[in-house]
């Protein structure tokens, strides 16, 4: 059953109506820059797979430079003690209602995906889309396909640290650049949304939500490892097979014992 997202109200409603968003208008001259923190974003466990370890050393290292605050939701303080020397700026939330998940996207000006593999077509990304919140993730299978990088979001080397602060840094520094941002996603979010998965079949509609066209391209490893495979698989069968089958278990009369015995004695 085809899954979508739903458009959230609030910052992204205040951008189409023209009050105020969490980011500055993108017309807005450029002045000095306020010192309100940078709010950033994590949703997901406190697992490695996840990146969260790599997203709090580049917020060690930001926070010396930008002010900023990073919000955690499902990962528990208890979680990340171990991964923290200091905890300034950083709220772990733990587990929350879906209710609570879609306030702090509503309240957050970056959402921070830093997963290392193993995502699929992320559903969180498009639902920080649906809250006019742009993503800094993982270039990685599945992120790739969502973020436009540089236009509604930012890509970066899975595992880097540096450069993942580097992203965020570039966006605390640079508001026009967060809010052009902002507005792109919420315009992106519109092709995950409800209305659009119902009414258009066309394409494949996944589990976590997109509707992406299936690409054989973008999946030759996949169908070269599932080919080579089925290859294997029918090679031994037929191995088998042959070792089985009856001109291989039965010889002529006569001869299946001829070679046991020893040779005749002359008398």
């Amino acid at each position: 059953m085809p899954n979508g997202v739903h458009l959230i109200a609030g910052k992204a409603d205040a951008m189409l109506t023209g009050a105020r968003p969490e980011w500055p208008s993108a017309d807005a001259a450029a002045g000095e820059r306020k010192d309100d923190p940078l709010r950033i974003l994590f949703i997901g466990q406190a697992v490695e797979r996840k990146g969260l370890p790599v997203l709090l050393r580049a917020f060690e290292a930001l926070r010396e430079q930008v002010p900023a605050m990073l919000t955690l939701v499902g990962a528990s303080s208890e979680e990340i003690a171990p991964l923290l020397l200091d905890d300034r700026g950083v709220r772990a939330l733990g587990k929350v209602s879906e209710e609570r998940k879609r306030e702090e996207l509503r309240r957050a000006q970056v959402l921070c995906a830093p997963s290392l593999h193993g995502e699929s077509f992320g559903m969180v990304l498009t639902e920080a889309f649906a809250a006019a919140t742009p993503v800094v993730a993982s270039r990685i299978p599945g992120y790739r396909d969502v973020v436009r990088d540089g236009d509604d979001g930012l890509l970066v080397t899975p595992g880097d640290a540096l450069a993942l602060a580097q992203a965020l840094r570039s966006l605390a520094l640079d508001e026009r650049r967060g809010a052009r941002m902002a507005a792109n996603a919420r315009e992106r979010a519109e092709r995950f949304a409800w209305p659009r998965v119902a009414t258009n079949p066309t394409p494949v509609q996944t589990g976590l939500g997109l509707d992406f066209h299936w690409n054989w391209l973008n999946h030759r490893p996949v169908l070269w490892t599932v080919v080579v495979a089925l290859m294997l698989i029918g090679g031994a069968y037929f191995m088998l097979v042959q070792r089985r089958s009856p001109a291989h278990l039965e010889a002529p009369e006569g001869e299946a014992f001829a070679e046991e015995l020893p040779p005749a004695v002359p008398t």
